[in-house]
């Protein structure tokens, strides 16, 4: 979805989105190796069947939520409203720490 859209819709179902609560969580990949990507970002390219859209290599070695340091994995936060509605979702490299999310999370949730 894009970015407005998710506003838009909060609009249409009358969401009490003047307080918001945000968490994450990872999650791992029964695979060995993590992405390796071009670059000092580590870009890689999508299908082309998707638009070969760049985007940062995702699965990466971090600190688990669920103890599974063996295996590359993601970091997924969630935002959600009081009455626990989503209201926007992220996909963070597997190596991020989850405090440093916060600043990006306000930053598209900020409007």
């Amino acid at each position: 979805m894009e970015d407005g859209l998710y506003f838009r819709l909060a609009d249409l179902l009358a969401l009490d989105v003047e307080r918001v609560f945000y968490d994450t969580t990872s999650l791992h990949f029964e695979v060995d190796e993590e992405d390796r990507g071009q670059g000092s970002e580590e870009w890689v390219y999508g299908s082309r069947a998707a638009g070969a859209k760049p985007y940062r290599a995702l699965r990466k070695r971090g600190k688990s939520k669920n103890a599974r340091d063996d295996a590359p994995q993601v970091v997924v936060g969630l935002a959600v409203t009081r009455d626990g509605f989503p209201v926007r979702h992220w996909v963070f490299p597997g190596n991020t720490v989850d405090v440093t999310t916060v600043a990006q999370v306000k930053r598209d949730l900020r409007g």
